[in-house]
């Protein structure tokens, strides 16, 4: 193993601790990070052994053990714990899962390799992404890997109509994904075809303000789809790159869009029924994450 490769596990290690340290910060309780598999024979990287790195930062927060509260209200007060139970706690309070990615750069080759690894860590690799420069590679290249996906039980995510692709954007909508991201440009057809679907939509304010999707976060097409009922979820994208958090962006909703404490909490509320997690993993992540609701609800 070369000294390159070396360096590279102890920055995938040290980069997924950081990210998931900053979640827990802002007060998230669940988390699926997103990555594309590298492959980098000349420093003696495949997949296999990137991924393996990224699971090595994340292995302190795979499973329900990470999920500590204390009664049926999720109350984590200091007079109803030890000390010693805070200090574990403040460590492990979130639960995160992965997502692999298929970069819309890669051939169906490559797009069913990296569904065949993500299949290889079930329970922890929950999903595939399809996501990338919108306007390389063609639908059909992909479709193949998605549907081996779905049929290994993985769960699907696909970013969609980031630039205008009716014809691309209509054949995603009729696969039906999970959940879908982005979904900015859209026709009158497409718009009803996807609030048809019921499809759940990722919804990044200041991601597609940055990549200048929209000119401005009141022109977003958040205002729309959740006007017109459109299962919706705030999401950060990339928060380092676009240095924004969760907080943030629902803030900025609030703000924009003129929402209540309670059109937030009901958002959040929603967003618990898209969790690629099992169920059993799913039903302790929305007990724990009211429980934090229902404190700061109580404190508004």
């Amino acid at each position: 193993m070369s000294m390159n490769w070396m360096a590279v596990i102890f920055h995938n290690i040290h980069s997924c601790e950081q990210v998931v340290r900053d979640f827990m910060e802002d007060g998230c309780v669940y988390l699926e990070l997103r990555t594309t598999p590298k492959d980098r024979p000349e420093h003696g990287m495949s997949k296999a052994s990137y991924v393996e790195a990224v699971l090595e930062g994340l292995k302190p927060y795979q499973s329900l053990q990470g999920l500590r509260y204390d009664n049926q209200e999720g109350d984590t007060s200091d007079e109803n714990r030890s000390a010693a139970d805070a200090d574990e706690e403040k460590h492990l309070s979130i639960l995160v899962k992965l997502i692999l990615s298929i970069d819309r750069r890669e051939g169906s080759e490559e797009a069913m390799n990296t569904v065949m690894l993500a299949a290889q860590y079930p329970g922890i690799v929950v999903g595939i992404d399809l996501s990338g420069n919108p306007t390389v590679g063609c639908w059909s290249q992909w479709r193949d890997a998605l549907i081996k996906a779905r049929q290994l039980g993985l769960k699907i995510a696909v970013h969609a109509a980031e630039v205008y692709a009716p014809e691309e954007t209509a054949a995603i909508l009729d696969f039906a994904p999970d959940r879908l991201g982005h979904m900015c440009k859209l026709n009158a057809e497409l718009e009803a075809k996807l609030l048809d679907s019921k499809i759940p939509v990722e919804l990044c304010l200041t991601s597609n303000l940055k990549t200048k999707t929209v000119d401005t976060y009141a022109d977003h097409h958040f205002a729309q789809l959740y006007g017109a009922g459109c299962p919706v979820v705030l999401c950060t994208d990339d928060s380092g790159f676009f240095d924004t958090s969760l907080t943030r962006e629902y803030a900025i909703a609030m703000q924009v869009f003129s929402l209540s404490s309670g059109n937030i909490f009901q958002l959040v509320e929603g967003s618990f029924e898209f969790l690629f997690c099992n169920e059993e993993e799913k039903m302790h992540v929305v007990h724990f994450a009211r429980g934090k609701l229902h404190k700061m609800s109580a404190d508004t």
